[in-house]
């Protein structure tokens, strides 16, 4: 623990300081005014950051423009939860959260296309940038990983970048839709294929690796 660190602050467990231009750690950094940025394995708590706040799992900040976690609590910053739905009949609950740039997402949901044999359950995590931002419309880039759960097999994968423009009305409430690439994997053995629409596909013993465009919309709620 210091006051303040100038360089480098390195860690196997907890970093701590009140000011500080570097803080590395293998699960938690907590400061007070970061100038340079913050990476940890699980956890960042500080005030001001000026760089990227990097967390395995959660940001938490009074101002931080860049954080790169599945949740980010940021006081300046958005938090959102969402309903929505892609080209694989996925419905997601997810919630969005992070500063003026950068934000991370985590969804869960169900399937609607699963039979009555397959019920799959789904859950997606990623990072998105907030490209375009005016009071009434924006676009939104993100990356993302989603999985297909029946809690028997290996799942059936899909992981994609998407590009959501949104329009803004009543304040809180976003509606967004628009297209995405993906490339989708699974095993043969124990899945069925949920679409034939691929720009690419093959099969490799019983794996199955395809690449496809599809699309994601929905309505997202400030809180």
């Amino acid at each position: 623990t210091k006051n303040e660190a100038q360089g480098l602050q390195l860690a196997g467990i907890v970093n701590s300081a009140k000011t500080s231009n570097l803080q590395i750690s293998g699960f938690m950094n907590r400061g007070g005014n970061v100038n340079g940025a913050q990476i940890a394995g699980f956890i960042n708590m500080a005030k001001n950051v000026k760089g990227p706040q990097i967390a395995g799992f959660i940001n938490i900040a009074d101002s931080s423009d860049y954080p790169i976690g599945i949740i980010n609590i940021v006081r300046n910053g958005e938090k959102a939860l969402g309903l929505t739905y892609d080209e694989l009949g996925t419905g997601l609950i997810t919630f969005r959260s992070g500063g003026r740039v950068l934000y991370g997402l985590i969804s869960l949901g169900y399937n609607l296309n699963s039979s009555r044999s397959d019920d799959y359950y789904a859950m997606e995590a990623g990072i998105g940038a907030r490209l375009l931002h005016t009071p009434y419309f924006r676009l939104n880039a993100e990356i993302y990983t989603q999985s297909l759960y029946d809690f028997r097999k290996d799942a059936y994968q899909k992981h994609g970048v998407r590009v959501l423009p949104s329009l803004r009305f009543a304040e809180r409430f976003e509606v967004f839709g628009g297209p995405s690439l993906n490339f989708v994997n699974f095993d043969t053995d124990d899945h069925i294929n949920l679409t034939k629409r691929y720009l690419w596909k093959e099969t490799k013993k019983d794996n199955f690796y395809g690449l496809m465009l599809g699309y994601t919309a929905g309505l997202h709620i400030k809180i």
